[in-house]
């Protein structure tokens, strides 16, 4: 289904979705840098499963018309482009890391949270929250400090 990326005729569109990967972990802008042409690339880089869920959901989506030269053939509906997707990221995709508390701005609102974290990441940290003073627009910073302590 997904093409091997090891190849010396690289199509465009292969390209983009690499560049784009670098780009979603906040590595460097779209095709400034070509990363995935240094020798073990995959290996000196990470990035949050939030990051990774955005690019996979951005790679979905650019698959709908970009889908030559990643894919054999042209997916045929969104659940094709999703395991794709996903195929993609698993082969090719960067290393997780934890979230640590440099991936925040000093304010942590709710939505920098949603941001930041994955869905499953919110969930512990929410309850782990639970009975604990929080600021209508957020969370204390050292408490999201004490919390990214427990899960390493």
């Amino acid at each position: 289904m997904i093409k091997n990326i090891y190849t010396n005729n690289m199509e465009e569109n292969l390209k983009e979705a690499l560049e784009y990967m670098f780009y979603f972990a906040g590595i460097a802008p779209p095709k400034s840098v070509s990363y995935y042409k240094k020798e073990n690339w995959f290996t000196k880089h990470t990035w949050t499963e939030r990051q990774q869920e955005k690019y996979t959901e951005w790679l979905t989506k650019y698959l709908t018309k970009n889908w030559k030269g990643i894919m054999d053939r042209k997916p045929s509906s969104k659940i094709v482009r999703e395991k794709a997707a996903r195929q993609f990221v698993f082969n090719y995709g960067l290393k997780t890391r934890p979230v640590n508390i440099k991936d925040f701005t000093p304010l942590i609102s709710d939505g920098q949270l949603k941001e930041v974290l994955s869905e499953r990441e919110l969930q512990v940290l929410n309850k782990w929250l639970f009975g604990q003073t929080r600021s209508p627009h957020g969370i204390y910073k050292w408490d999201l400090e004490r919390w990214l302590n427990t899960q390493k």
